[in-house]
Order: structure tokens, then sequence, then C-alpha cells
């Protein structure tokens, strides 16, 4: 699926669900495409969007996956990549991580600095962010800070967990 246009939803609760047996991707403009309170993605083959939703979901089978949220506010509701490619999630400020996120290829977390405080990256409580394949790394970024809830685990198994955080507010 090839989004070059806009696809929204509108009203509380609502969701877009895209589902392709290859890839899903936006026009890598720096303008979200997809809009609306709720976004699940299902890929066989790699996903590659620019959205501004307030929750996001995805299961890959293949491939990276690349997430951007282009207006700030995004948590991971759901985060499956099955396959041996990384994944990056970015946001315009705050990232909330409330799924577990556990796979072979390295993670990019990174909530981005908009010169206002609250930009900040938090894994919820209970949840586990894990890169389980030989040297795929755990990569945090916060232009503010970086929260760990009570027993949240973030943890590479065979290589590093990079941790950034700073304010330039």
């Amino acid at each position: 699926i090839i989004i070059n246009g806009l696809v929204t939803t509108a009203g509380a609760g609502k969701t877009i669900t895209l589902n392709a047996n290859g890839a899903i991707m936006t026009s890598d403009d720096g303008v979200a495409e997809l809009f609306g309170e709720n976004l699940d993605l299902i890929a066989g083959n790699g996903i590659d969007v620019e959205v501004d939703v307030t929750n996001v979901s995805y299961n890959n089978t293949a491939g990276n996956v690349a997430i951007e949220d282009m207006a700030g506010g995004l948590t991971v509701t759901g985060a499956t990549n099955s396959g041996n490619g990384t994944a990056t999630i970015t946001a315009r400020s705050p990232l909330v991580i409330a799924a577990n996120m556990i796979q072979a290829a390295t993670i990019n977390l990174n909530a981005g600095e908009s010169g206002a405080a609250g930009d900040d990256l938090t894994v919820n409580a209970g949840i586990t962010v894990q890169a389980t394949g030989a040297g795929s790394d755990v990569n945090l970024t916060a232009g503010d800070n970086i929260i760990l809830s009570t027993a949240s685990i973030v943890r590479s198994d065979t290589d590093q967990v990079n941790v950034t955080a700073g304010s330039a507010d």
C-alpha cells in the first residue's frame, strides 16, 4: 500500500486499519498522510509511514518498521516485528511505549526536542523493550526525560542499550 494523499478518521475511538501482504508506505515528505486517533498497521514486508495519530499498533512480518509522528504525542499500543528488521519510532513528543517491544533487530525510540518541556520518552510499568538478535541495540533518545516506570525492562541480549536525554528548553 502506497499512500500519497490523506487518510483521515474523525471522532473518539475511531481507527484506521491498513493491512498489506507487502509494504505500507507514505510519501517521505515531512507531512503526515494518516490522521486519526488510532492506527493499526499490518504488513508483510515493512512499514514506513508519517502520521498524526494518538495511538499506533503495528504487526510486521519482514523488513524494517519506521513510524514518524509529525504532530506530537504518540503512544505505541501494540508492537510486533517478527522479521530481522529494525524498528524506529519517532515522535514530536512525548512518546509512550505501552506495549512490549521484543524483536531480533535494533530498536530506536526517539522523543524529539521541541524547545518546550514535556519532550519525554516513557516506558510504561511492566513493559519490556528488548532486542534479542546478535549485534542489536536498543537506543532511547528524548529531548527532555526518559522515564522507565516501575517494573519496566529495557534490554539488549547481545549488544548495547544507549540512553540519551537532554534539554534545550
